[in-house]
């Protein structure tokens, strides 16, 4: 229980420090509320095997990618083939958002990959 607690801790204090970069208090809940979950799956899975927790992680993070990034590319919720598009594009251009947009900058999807 120690574990679980320290875990969400520190995961939601990292993720306010980090949505300090970004403009507006919603950005910082969206990160919390990621970091919260990766929280859980890792406390939830520490004790299973390596492949049934990656694949957990993976699962989570194109969950995190479809709801939070990219909400307009899902199904009801459920990544697509256009959310991996979307992810894979915005993954393409990251380097340039980030040498272009000073801090605090809009939440954009390049960004918040």
């Amino acid at each position: 229980m120690i574990g679980l607690l320290a875990a969400l801790l520190l995961a939601a204090t990292t993720a306010l420090a980090f949505g300090r970069v970004f403009l507006g208090a919603a950005s910082s809940l969206q990160l919390v509320g990621a970091a919260v979950a990766a929280a859980g799956l890792a406390v939830a899975f520490e004790r299973r095997s390596l492949l049934l927790s990656t694949v957990a992680s993976a699962v989570g993070l194109a969950l995190a990618i479809g709801l939070i990034v990219f909400p307009e590319t899902t199904w009801y919720g459920i990544p697509t083939a256009d959310t991996l598009r979307a992810a894979l594009d915005a993954a393409a251009v990251v380097g340039e958002q980030a040498r272009i947009q000073a801090a605090p900058a809009e939440p954009i999807g390049p960004l918040l990959l």
